[in-house]
């Protein structure tokens, strides 16, 4: 079996933000994207990094003397490289194992945020993203959710001002 590759490389981030108002920031950036992939091709090699690049722009806005913060965000990627499922082997010591080809793919979507407090101690954030994901092959990445929703509810006890609880989920 192939040794997991050691690779190492720098990605540039560049983000550039606007004060529209006291409550109001607008956001553009910028990264490149590397990532080690822990993926096997059919023939038993750890696929390439995954590159490519993505852009963000988007709005944070502070609400009720900044106590809810709200974020808009639209962003886009470009992968190189992306594994994708490809097969099972069916035969050697791979057998029922997955294997996966390298893929470009492209995705889009956009993502709303509010972060607050309900009360003194009590903070809730819920946010929500929807991704439009497109691969150029007969496999369409679908363990990728689509639409994810995230809520979390922390706060303290007025009882043990140390102790602070919390709850969050996870819906795709």
């Amino acid at each position: 079996m192939d040794e997991y590759p050691d690779t190492r490389e720098v990605s540039p981030y560049v983000g550039l933000t606007y004060d529209f108002s006291r409550d109001l920031l607008g956001y553009v950036s910028y990264s490149d994207i590397f990532q080690n992939q822990d993926q096997l091709d059919v023939n038993g090699r750890f696929l390439a990094p995954m590159k490519g690049v993505n852009i963000e722009a988007g709005l944070k806005a502070e609400w009720f003397g900044r106590k809810l913060l709200t974020t808009l965000a639209v962003f886009g990627a470009q992968q190189k490289g992306l594994a994708t499922y490809a097969g099972t082997f069916t035969s050697g010591p791979r057998n029922g194992q997955y294997y996966y080809s390298a893929t470009d793919a492209e995705s889009k979507g956009v993502e709303l945020e509010a972060t607050g407090r309900i009360g003194r101690d009590t903070r809730v954030a819920l946010g929500v993203t929807h991704l439009d994901l497109s691969v150029p092959s007969a496999h369409d990445n679908p363990w990728v959710p689509r639409t994810t929703v995230n809520l979390r509810i922390d706060g303290g006890v007025d009882a043990l001002p140390g102790l602070k609880l919390g709850i969050g989920g996870r819906w795709q």
